[in-house]
């Protein structure tokens, strides 16, 4: 095999490998190859932060809900804030940029502390690259507040916002948010919620939908 020919399988292997910390349930789609419940325009915003090297790409989801004529508005699951997450990591991975998947449920000290604290160091393990914290909320499995168990729950993710503002190292994040911002700030503080979820911080971007996806249509 020629040199060429050597170098160019091992960076193709190299490449397979990246994609390959995705999630199978979210692998197949790209930036540049999307399904339809993803707009066109938030597969735009998410191309521009991946290719202009942004710090921070944050997705949340609005849903509007009326019932019995009171509006509610929730960041609702099966929204498609995963699969844009998986997408800008399977385009950069596709660019041969390091990619690293971290569920943020694994973050939970009260289910197993030491896998929450393996998970968390491992987010900053990675000196370059992407870094993928999906389902931000999810570690606190709907705790109230001002209960112990919201306490020991929130006690290493309440870090996470400044720890990812004050990293000096190479590595980009992407966060997927499944709090409100009112359950958010309460949980991790006002001013760590806008350090992850203001425009002034980081590339926001706002799935919103009017009824859940069906996962049957996924």
């Amino acid at each position: 095999v020629c040199d060429d020919c050597a170098e160019q399988k091992d960076t193709t292997e190299r490449k397979r490998k990246q994609a390959e910390k995705i999630p199978p349930e979210f692998r197949g789609h790209t930036l540049d190859a999307f399904p339809a419940f993803i707009r066109r325009e938030d597969a735009a915003t998410a191309r521009t932060w991946l290719e202009a090297g942004g710090r921070l790409l944050t997705i949340g989801a609005r849903r509007e809900e009326t019932k019995a004529g009171q509006k509610t508005i929730t960041n609702p699951t099966a929204s498609g804030k995963t699969t844009l997450a998986a997408m800008v990591a399977a385009s950069a991975a596709a660019r041969g940029l390091l990619v690293h998947w971290v569920n943020a449920a694994h973050l939970d000290p009260v289910a197993d502390e030491r896998k929450a604290r393996e998970t968390y160091d491992s987010i900053f393990m990675q000196r370059s690259g992407i870094v993928v914290i999906d389902g931000l909320g999810k570690e606190m499995a709907g705790a109230r507040k001002e209960t112990d168990i919201h306490d020991r729950r929130k006690g290493m993710t309440s870090k996470l916002p400044n720890d990812i503002h004050t990293s000096r190292e190479k590595t980009r994040f992407i966060i997927t948010l499944d709090v409100t911002g009112q359950y958010g700030a309460e949980t991790y503080g006002d001013a760590e919620m806008r350090r992850i979820a203001s425009p002034r911080h980081a590339t926001v971007i706002v799935l919103t939908r009017t009824e859940p996806l069906e996962t049957v249509k996924i």
